[in-house]
Formats: structure tokens, C-alpha cells, sequence
């Protein structure tokens, strides 16, 4: 079961810094300038998130963690938004898009990647 919660939190750690990181680029921000802060972002929320998801669906309650997993992201998304306007010095408003797009893109194809797991 640790095992299994490790690599979970590997693999979706290394998924969403692509996915993010490709996101991030897309919408303007520079390699050099910004990778770091969504590394640290990541590094802070990432863990926590999938720890929680696959301890509750573990436990047997399936339906119990996809609607805390929503509750969840709407929480990164804040919480990510507070970080980057912070270490970022992005403007609220350009906070807020940077985080809902970055996570929304990692965030749905993480649910894609479980619901095909689960299916095969």
C-alpha cells in the first residue's frame, strides 16, 4: 500500500510538472525566471493532494474521493494563485488564470489517467 502511494505521488508529481510547466510556458512565463517558483508550487501542493485522493479511495470510498478531490483543487487553486503572486510577482488577476489553467490541465488529465486505470 505504501509502495503504491509513492509511486502515486511520483508519477503525478512528474505528470503535472510537464503539464504545468508546458501550461505555464504557453501562457508567457520564462524558464529561467519562473520554473523554480512552479517547482516549489508543486513540491507544497502536489504531494498533499494525491495523498489525500488515494488514502480516501483506498479506504473504499470512491465517490468520497472525487468529491473531496474537488474541494481539494479549488483550494490549490487559491492556495497556488496566494504563491505566485508572491514569489512571482504576478498581479492578482494574472495569478488566478496562471493557477486555474495550470491546474485544470494537470487536475483533468489526472482524473482521465484514473478513470482509465480503473476501467482496465
Amino acid at each position: 500500500m505504501l509502495a503504491g502511494i509513492l509511486f502515486a505521488i511520483a508519477e503525478s508529481f512528474l505528470f503535472t510538472m510537464v503539464l504545468e510547466w508546458t501550461a505555464a510556458w504557453f501562457l508567457g512565463c520564462s524558464w529561467r525566471k519562473d520554473f523554480r517558483h512552479i517547482l516549489q508550487i508543486n513540491l507544497i501542493t502536489n504531494p498533499a493532494v494525491v495523498l489525500v485522493f488515494n488514502l480516501i479511495w483506498m479506504s473504499g470510498s470512491q465517490k468520497g474521493a472525487w468529491s473531496l478531490l474537488a474541494v481539494l483543487e479549488i483550494l490549490v487553486v487559491l492556495l497556488e494563485a496566494v504563491m505566485i503572486r508572491g514569489w512571482m510577482k504576478k498581479e492578482w488577476r494574472e495569478a488566478l488564470h496562471l493557477s486555474f489553467f495550470m491546474n485544470g490541465i494537470s487536475a483533468l488529465t489526472g482524473i482521465a489517467i484514473t478513470i482509465l486505470r480503473n476501467l482496465i
